[in-house]
This record gives structure tokens, C-alpha cells and sequence, in this order.
């Protein structure tokens, strides 16, 4: 994963049952403005273990790293690092899937 900060995360380890509901709830109410979400999905609907959220700023993304790692969600220890575009660098896609702006 990204060594230097970035304005999103990669969550690993994610239980099937993990949804972006949960995780933008998480991430609003804890570490600031949540931009997107990609939860790549199985063929089953659940997720692949694996996610993406994409915060306003680098200063929410750093804080929410600090605050997830040790976070166990249904029973499973999450890992947490940085991933995915770097501030004010070009959208990537994650995994092959675009992430999804948050509408909650």
C-alpha cells in the first residue's frame, strides 16, 4: 500500500458482513468528511474482503488511520493503510472498480 498519506484508505480483512453503510458511518462519525466508498462485491453480493474510503482531506485520512488500526468489526482484527489517489492527484479506480460517492 501507499507509504505517504493519502486522502483515502484501504481496509483489509473486512468481514462478509461489513457494508459502505458501515463504513461511511464509521468514517463520518469518527474521522471527518467522507467522500467515497468502493466495496468491491462477490459474485455472492458480499463483499471481497477488501474496501476503500475516500476522505475530504489527508488530515481526516491520517487521523482515521490511527483510529482504525486494532478496530475488530464482527469478531476480525481490520488492517488499515493508506491507498488509492494522492491529494490532488488524478481519480484512480480501486481494484478495477470505481468508487461510489457517498449518498447517505
Amino acid at each position: 500500500m501507499a507509504e505517504e498519506p493519502t486522502t483515502t484508505l484501504w481496509l483489509g480483512n473486512l468481514d462478509p458482513r461489513v457494508t459502505r453503510r458501515l463504513l461511511y458511518e464509521l468514517g463520518i462519525q469518527q474521522a471527518g468528511p467522507v467522500i467515497s466508498i468502493s466495496l468491491p462485491v462477490a459474485v455472492d453480493g458480499s463483499n471481497r474482503g477488501y474496501g476503500f474510503v475516500e476522505f475530504e482531506s489527508v488530515e481526516s485520512a491520517a487521523f482515521a488511520v490511527r483510529l482504525f488500526r486494532g478496530l475488530t468489526l464482527f469478531g476480525r482484527p481490520v488492517r488499515t493503510d493508506f491507498g488509492g489517489k494522492k491529494a490532488g492527484g488524478p481519480q484512480q479506480q480501486h481494484g478495477g472498480m470505481a468508487a461510489a460517492p457517498v449518498q447517505y
